[in-house]
């Protein structure tokens, strides 16, 4: 048996009460068999094998430290992953009323779809584990692929706690499982780190001297100032429940619009005499600020909290050919002013670059490792959540994938029936994903609106929004929905 750690971002209390279930849609059937033995496949490729063990603690009931536990080899009692096949073959996707309001592609930016609450049954068990304790204590696999077949369509659905993966190592399985299904394995980059922690390794490396100061050591909120911040969250939580979970795409022209109308507003770079530098991801960020911004008063101050990817600002990492299957995520908060989140778009979106600056740099990366790591050897792990702003900001939540694209991650050609690639030319091509999604198993009471940029292509940006109707009339007429 082999024994993985579970390190240090990975056992943190929100990621073990994070279980994730992502589905992608094919408008092809597939090779069920086919799908399923290349992720097997994968799954015993040198450390890639963490992900096909099951997760156990190394001390008494629950206190305990996870750890991975990998057999040698894998029997029918033992299996990498937990695996359903649901055949509908003799069904098109679309007999069903609810199937037919399913998220499918973008055909224009006047299609909404609501993500429905009947959605789940297509998605996963009932009975599937709400917390990564369920997973210890049914001796679940860690990965679980659900495949729903039907004459035209197929939905693939992996889930796992949020120990295992984060987006960025999702994007990693993903290419590798896609090498796999098209008989190219020596091309699927090796697991780093998985017997040693690298976010331990470069907390520690460091010292406080050897680094530029912590920009967020001083905001971050203590005592009274925190109690009060609670409150305002909680408050926030409990008056806000009337939302409606739905996906849009947001063209790249109105984007364009915004930039273009923000260019004498926030004029040029000073040092440079160039543009000012912001980025779409700013933008975006900056108009959900402004849709959040309608329930609240013209005094509000604002926080922008959002995940960011640190395997993009550690040379460590990006100095070596492999990959790192783990949490390697920060969290960044930006804060707004009232006067600033009264401007245009573009000067919203300004602040929020400022703020971005200062904190993605190698050394911040570093201090919120260490910050982890003291709390940790404090006997912390599972202490109160950190947050870096003032009491009185409100808090917009707006996680953002796209640069990841992780629908263009997996190509599923190779697993396209035989008898569907011989379509009429003029469809989107066989095996392509063409929409996903995700949902958390266990429903969680979250502050609203909530806001994720899934995903991006030619058209624009592909969100997924949780927010109330007032919001949502916002959206639809920016993007152009009569």
């Amino acid at each position: 048996m082999d024994i993985y750690p579970v390190h240090l971002l990975d056992d943190r209390k929100a990621a073990r009460e994070m279980i994730m279930c992502w589905a992608f849609r094919v408008n092809a059937p597939l090779d069920a068999d086919m799908i399923r033995a290349a992720l097997r496949r994968v799954l015993q490729i040198g450390d890639w094998r963490k992900l096909a063990g099951t997760l156990h603690r190394n001390g008494q009931g629950t206190t305990g430290r996870l750890e991975i536990h990998v057999p040698f080899n894998f029997n029918p009692d033992f299996q990498p992953f937990t695996y359903q096949h649901i055949d509908h073959s003799d069904k098109a996707f679309g007999d069903c009323e609810t199937r037919q309001q399913f998220p499918n592609e973008f055909p224009s930016p006047s299609v909404v779809y609501r993500i429905r609450p009947e959605f789940r049954d297509l998605l996963v068990d009932p009975d599937w584990p709400r917390h990564v304790d369920g997973y210890v204590a049914r001796c679940l696999p860690q990965l679980g692929l659900r495949i729903v077949s039907f004459s035209d369509t197929t939905l693939l659905v992996v889930s796992w706690p949020h120990t295992s993966l984060d987006a960025g190592s999702m994007r990693n399985l993903l290419e590798a499982w896609s090498l796999a299904l098209a008989g190219k394995e020596e091309s699927i980059k090796p697991v780093l780190g998985a017997r040693e922690d690298i976010v331990w390794s470069l907390a520690g490396k460091f010292t406080e001297d050897q680094l530029r100061p912590d920009v967020l050591k001083d905001r971050r909120l203590k005592g009274i100032s925190y109690l009060v911040f609670l409150l305002r969250f909680a408050w926030r939580m409990l008056v806000n429940r009337g939302s409606d979970g739905r996906m849009f795409l947001l063209p790249r022209a109105v984007i364009q619009k915004w930039r273009d109308a923000g260019a004498q507003d926030i004029g040029c770079n000073p040092a440079t005499g160039k543009p000012t530098f912001i980025t779409d991801s700013d933008l975006i960020a900056a108009w959900l600020l402004r849709l959040t911004a309608v329930s609240f008063s013209k005094s509000t101050r604002y926080s922008v909290v959002g995940a960011t990817n640190a395997r993009n600002l550690l040379s460590q990492i990006k100095a070596k050919d492999g990959v790192y299957l783990q949490n390697l995520l920060a969290l960044t908060q930006c804060s707004v002013s009232a006067e600033e989140a009264a401007g245009s778009i573009a000067r919203v979106a300004l602040a929020i670059r400022r703020g971005l600056n200062e904190q993605l740099t190698e050394d911040q990366m570093i201090h919120h490792f260490k910050r982890h790591r003291r709390e940790m050897e404090a006997g912390q792990g599972d202490g109160i959540r950190n947050f870096f702003c003032r009491p009185d900001e409100t808090v917009v939540l707006c996680n953002n994938f796209s640069g990841l694209r992780l629908a263009s991650a997996i190509d599923f050609g190779p697993a396209v029936l035989a008898h569907d690639k011989n379509k009429a030319e003029g469809v989107s091509p066989s095996g392509v994903v063409v929409n996903q999604f995700f949902i958390k198993v266990k429903r969680s009471s979250c502050v609203r609106p909530l806001f994720v940029v899934m995903d991006q292509n030619e058209a624009g940006y592909i969100i997924s929004c949780d927010a109330t109707q007032e919001v949502w009339t916002m959206i639809e007429e920016e993007i152009g929905v009569r």
